[in-house]
């Protein structure tokens, strides 16, 4: 018969074992589609981060508002190229409003906060930004309309 100390410990080991394993399942990127400027991928209405400036590197379309791009985190997953699998937050080098009805606003802080880069709607002048500006790297909310 084992002690009740040796069960303590079991017990310990087994729940520490499940937290582990539930933390390391990485959660899904709320409001990502994946690579931009491919309708069959759903980038229509994204703002289109890309890793390098001037829209180079790997890509990933974000939709809707989102106050804080790391939680839960969203990576670049889009073309393969340079970036792929990395963070956006804080690691886009430009980006590309997809959105026909509104302007898209990049923050540099989460809860859009901090300087701030508008892109305008696409099809317009404006709606790329080839370097994010004071936001280049230091982007960690978005915005539209």
């Amino acid at each position: 018969m084992l002690r009740p100390r040796i069960w303590t410990a079991m017990s310990a080991t087994a729940i520490g074992a499940a937290a582990l394993v539930a933390l390391s399942v990485a959660p899904a990127s709320a409001g990502a589609v994946g690579p931009c400027h491919n309708p069959t991928a759903g980038s229509a209405g994204t703002l289109c981060y890309f890793y390098h400036s001037n829209e180079q590197g790997s890509q990933e379309g974000v939709t809707n508002k989102v106050p804080d791009l790391s939680s839960p985190p969203i990576y670049f997953e889009g073309n393969a190229g340079a970036g792929e699998g990395l963070r956006v937050w804080n690691d886009a080098g430009s980006a590309g409003n997809n959105r026909t009805d509104c302007k898209a606003h990049v923050f540099f802080s989460a809860n859009y906060g901090g300087p701030e880069v508008t892109l305008q709607p696409e099809g317009q002048n404006g709606s790329v930004n080839p370097t994010l500006g004071a936001d280049n790297n230091n982007n960690r909310s978005q915005n539209f309309c």
